[in-house]
């Protein structure tokens, strides 16, 4: 299995790889921004438990909507950012 450093590429490589491949480059996209979404994301909601529930929600509406990804429009962590307020509204 071949390792690779998603933290250290570029966006527009990290989407081409998630357009191409999909699961690597998206764990690579997990360890880029977790930590900075349920930081925010705390912030909102201030228990772990439910912060990690909308953090792991946020990421599966990433996966699926990875295709729509595009650093023309928006960059990576806005468009994170934008999903996690969306399962935020949805759970409230």
């Amino acid at each position: 299995m071949k390792v690779v450093a998603y933290i250290n590429i570029s966006e527009t490589e990290l989407i081409s790889g998630l357009h191409k491949s999909g699961q690597d480059c998206f764990s690579g996209l997990y360890d880029r921004y977790a930590s900075k979404l349920i930081g925010m994301i705390m912030k909102w909601v201030k228990e772990e438990e439910k912060a990690e529930m909308l953090l792991h929600s946020t990421f599966l509406k990433a996966w699926r909507s990875k295709n729509l990804f595009d650093t023309e429009t928006e960059n990576l962590y806005c468009r994170l950012c934008r999903l996690a307020r969306i399962c935020y509204s949805e759970q409230r």
